[in-house]
């Protein structure tokens, strides 16, 4: 086990310095993350608050996940065989767990030192049952990564802002989301009948009356999917678990008028989207417009509405605005496959499941 030696400077503060907040245990499920495990677990060991127990559920990994793991003053519990997916190994190990509150972190997830001292004040506030904070990309190398780190800045400077000022958030990203202990066990932990337990249950609560908070001070880097093809696994996961969510509570989610409005909004954008591609022949070849100025207002138009959160987003995280701005022509990749996969999912999961045709996605696949 590696041995910390702090200074007064960057020392976490001692529990009982706050013991006045509720406590924590942190659950990493991880299977075969041994190349980001030990960072992950750095993040975790160096809060400024830190939580009660930290466990690593060691979900039967096959490389030297648990080996790396138990270098770090953790509690590290092997699932006897693969749970299959993230909400099955974490429910594993929920009956073990005793604190006021639970928080889930991806082995691949990195946090701000101040990550958890940033979430605990909202759950001074008991109507709410679970937050997270602003995800960003750890990497921003491949064209893949390139166009999520645009999504996702832009993401956490615009839609969810107004989505968590409207109290109906789209969903809590279970890369570093904090839980409520006692909504968990009277739920019987994350039972989500979809392949991602963090979108279904933020729905669970936001139709229960409760709240679920963004907090963009609290900073989280995760790694995103190098590849198209892993990025589109990745897409094909979420979307299909969201669009799983639409069809189990569209009609409790129908008296809920702000999270009725997001749905909507993504039925038309997910509609809607091989338009914007075809948009660009279509204009040239059936109104005659110049080829020159529909590129220029194919790529510009999208570039200027999104550019002020992103200026904001770069000064306010510190990023240097020339590596926004030669990443935004990369969202056009990204969104070749957010489109197709986003599109696929919403067929298979809304028209041919009902109808008996497909079992819809069953199977956790990850992105990379």
């Amino acid at each position: 086990m590696r041995t910390y030696h702090f200074n007064t400077a960057s020392s976490p503060i001692s529990r009982s310095a706050v013991s006045q907040g509720p406590t924590v245990t942190v659950l990493i499920p991880a299977y075969n993350e041994e190349e980001s495990i030990r960072d992950t677990l750095e993040t975790l060991v160096l809060q400024t608050v830190p939580a009660e127990r930290i466990i690593v559920v060691d979900d039967c990994s096959t490389d030297r996940t648990a080996e790396f793991s138990s270098e770090y003053p953790v509690e590290v519990i092997r699932t006897p065989r693969n749970a299959g997916s993230k909400a099955r190994a974490l429910n594993y190990v929920l009956p073990r767990c005793s604190t006021e509150l639970v928080m889930v972190v991806d082995g691949d997830a990195f946090l701000a030192p101040d990550y958890l001292e940033k979430m605990l004040p909202v759950f001074e506030d008991p109507e709410v049952t679970l937050a997270a904070g602003c995800v960003l990309s750890k990497n921003v190398r491949t064209p893949a990564e390139r166009g999520r780190s645009i999504e996702l800045l832009f993401s956490n400077h615009f839609y969810r802002p107004i989505q968590s000022r409207a109290g109906a958030p789209m969903v809590i990203p279970g890369c570093a989301a904090v839980y409520r202990m006692k909504d968990l066990r009277r739920r019987s932990g994350w039972t989500s009948p979809t392949v991602c337990e963090d979108i279904d249950y933020t729905w669970v609560a936001l139709l229960s009356g409760e709240k679920a908070v963004y907090v963009p001070d609290a900073v989280v880097w995760t790694i995103d999917p190098p590849t198209g093809p892993m990025l589109g696994r990745q897409v094909n996961r979420w979307m299909s678990s969201y669009f799983q969510s639409v069809r189990l509570h569209w009609k409790e989610a129908a008296h809920k008028p702000m999270l009725t409005l997001w749905v909507i909004t993504c039925f038309l954008e997910s509609a809607f989207s091989p338009f914007y591609w075809v948009s660009l022949v279509l204009l040239p070849l059936v109104w005659h417009i110049s080829w020159l100025i529909t590129l220029w207002w194919w790529l510009g138009a999208q570039t200027a509405l999104m550019l002020p959160p992103l200026v904001y987003g770069s000064i306010k995280r510190r990023i240097n605005p020339l590596r926004i701005l030669a990443s935004i022509p990369f969202l056009h990749y990204t969104r070749i496959f957010n489109s197709w996969y986003t599109i696929r999912a919403m067929v298979v999961e809304l028209v041919l499941v009902p109808l008996g045709i497909s079992k819809g996605m069953t199977i956790f696949e990850k992105g990379h």
